[in-house]
């Protein structure tokens, strides 16, 4: 099973995220890897982003090619504990 994954950054220079690093890694890795979930084929695709708003902020971007959610699950994806996995 082949996935793609893609990672980006402005070509203009570094990105500066503020954040805890603890808190950063475990929100990149849970991202990843329900991306990878929601990818389940050979056709899958990953992309991490970086990159700086208009109002000198920055951000991080993970976005996956899989099937998305369900109007259900949408209205409980804020909700603790909530998941979709056995």
């Amino acid at each position: 099973m082949t996935r793609e994954l893609v990672f980006t950054a402005p070509e203009d220079g570094p990105v500066l995220i503020y954040a805890d690093p603890a808190h950063i890694d475990q929100v990149l890795v849970n991202l990843v890897l329900n991306a990878r979930d929601a990818t389940r084929d050979d056709t899958g695709r990953i992309a991490v982003s970086v990159g700086r708003t208009a109002d000198c902020g920055s951000y991080i971007e993970v976005e996956d090619n899989g099937t998305g959610m369900t109007p259900e699950v949408k209205r409980q994806m804020f909700r603790i504990f909530f998941t979709t996995k056995p």
